[in-house]
């Protein structure tokens, strides 16, 4: 860890004594374990430090990465039917209503690897973007990731509910949403989905409430951000050193540092991370 920077090694020297303390009580465990999140930024810090080749592919595709990051402020803030791009279909990507750490960023990383030359993908929290704030843990690491944040810590390639003018978005005809760290659409986005899930990626009981869907569910994962790192993983799309930092910082966020006694990561989640 020397090579990094102080935050990182603090983090580190964090993780470490919380890993040191058994007597911390299961009130504040969710809290202690924000923390050991940012400890997973150091693994994706390693892994950008010798993979200069990720920088290289960046500037190759410098100009539509632009574009995409133009498209979705702009489906995002303007609200109007020409905000989004005719020569690609609508692909939304929701985490739950709950909009925790696995549910931001499982929808966050999962719209970028969808997001192709044929797919706008957008991602979508079920909150207003002024109760981000108080996310402390998800705040933390889309900053220690590197992300493009707003004033208030909220990512700013991420579009949120009252953000998005879905009347234009019903006029989509082609559109289609994924649901991640969730299989059953809330009322809200049933209404304008409905009959369109493309995907779920989930590691809930499985509702079966939408037939249509490609189903990836797994009761047992810690995380469904490791079904997330799967399908990077499964694909000639190489995660980015932001995408690696978010993911594995929600799984070990998740898994409790793969604490044994907490009894919360599985060998999956462990590879995902690895």
């Amino acid at each position: 860890i020397a090579p990094f920077s102080g935050g990182v090694v603090l983090a580190g020297v964090m993780v470490l004594d919380m890993r040191l303390d058994p007597k911390q009580t299961s009130g504040s465990s969710r809290g202690r374990a924000a923390l050991v999140g940012l400890a997973a930024y150091s693994k994706a810090a390693w892994f950008h430090e010798l993979s200069k080749d990720h920088e290289q592919r960046d500037a190759a595709s410098a100009h539509p990465r632009e574009r995409q990051r133009f498209d979705l402020k702009v489906a995002c803030t303007a609200g109007a039917e020409a905000s989004f791009d005719t020569k690609r279909r609508q692909v939304f990507v929701v985490g739950n209503e709950a909009a925790d750490a696995d549910s931001l960023v499982s929808a966050y990383t999962m719209a970028m690897h969808l997001d192709n030359a044929e797919v706008q993908a957008v991602a979508v929290a079920q909150i207003p973007r002024e109760e981000f704030h108080w996310r402390g843990d998800s705040v933390a690491l889309f900053h220690e990731a590197g992300s493009e944040v707003k004033v208030d810590g909220s990512p700013a390639r991420m579009c949120f509910w009252n953000e998005v003018n879905w009347t234009a978005v019903r006029m989509l005809d082609s559109r289609a949403v994924v649901l991640t760290d969730h299989n059953k659409m809330t009322p809200q986005v049933a209404a304008v989905f409905e009959g369109r899930v493309q995907l779920i990626l989930d590691h809930h009981a499985d509702s079966k409430a939408h037939p249509e869907a490609r189903v990836v569910l797994d009761e047992g994962l810690g995380s469904a951000c490791t079904l997330v790192a799967e399908q990077f993983s499964s694909s000639s799309q190489a995660a980015s050193p932001e995408i690696g930092a978010l993911l594995a910082g929600v799984i070990v966020l998740d898994t409790r540092n793969f604490d044994l006694k907490e009894k919360k990561g599985t060998p999956r989640d462990r590879a995902a991370f690895d």
